[in-house]
This record gives structure tokens, C-alpha cells and sequence, in this order.
């Protein structure tokens, strides 16, 4: 994953901070990195820019829109790394991306 980072100073008190983010995809059914699609980008998110490498800690997980099965958002461990449970899923049937998160956030 690549981050972008643009720290801005405005004057002694204001700023701006704008990191755009490329995670790659995992594919929650065939449990691998999905390489036939590009990476998802993600622009001035608090993930982004909270973590120098979010890549350690989430993941964006995709199912097909089509599919039925609750076990496919189940926890997981890709290679060389923690395992990996949902955190977000909010409208995410519509488009099927999910977020996943290896420690808890709050």
C-alpha cells in the first residue's frame, strides 16, 4: 500500500493534513489478495491518516453482491501477518467492500 502525505501550515495555529491512501483488495472468498482488480484509493480518511501504515492494521475485504453465505466475512490471516476481523460494514452490501481491522480502533 502507498500513502501520500501534504502537511500544510496555514499560519502558527491552522493547517492542513491530506493523505490519499491504495490498499489492495482481499478477497474474502478464495481467502487471497484479489490481483485483478485495482487497488482501492482512499482520500483524506482518518485511517489514512492516523496510521503511517494502516496496511498493518486493516484491510478492505470484498464478497459479490450475490452472496449468501454469513461464514464469507468471517476472521482471517492472510499470509506473514495477525488475523483480521469485520469492523465496518456500513452500506457495504451495495458495493461489496468491507473493512477489517486487526486490533480494536476506539
Amino acid at each position: 500500500m502507498a500513502n501520500d502525505w501534504k502537511n500544510d501550515k496555514i499560519d502558527e495555529t491552522t493547517g492542513s493534513v491530506s493523505v490519499i491512501s491504495e490498499w489492495k483488495v482481499w478477497n474474502c472468498l478464495t481467502k487471497q489478495w484479489d490481483l485483478s482488480v485495482p487497488p482501492v484509493v482512499l482520500r483524506n480518511t482518518m485511517i489514512g491518516a492516523l496510521y503511517p501504515k494502516p496496511v498493518d492494521r486493516f484491510i478492505i475485504g470484498a464478497i459479490t453482491n450475490k452472496t449468501k453465505n454469513p461464514n464469507s466475512l468471517n476472521s482471517f490471516r492472510p499470509p506473514n501477518s495477525g488475523i483480521f476481523r469485520l469492523d465496518l460494514a456500513s452500506n457495504s452490501r451495495t458495493h461489496g467492500r468491507f473493512l477489517f481491522n486487526s486490533e480494536e480502533i476506539g
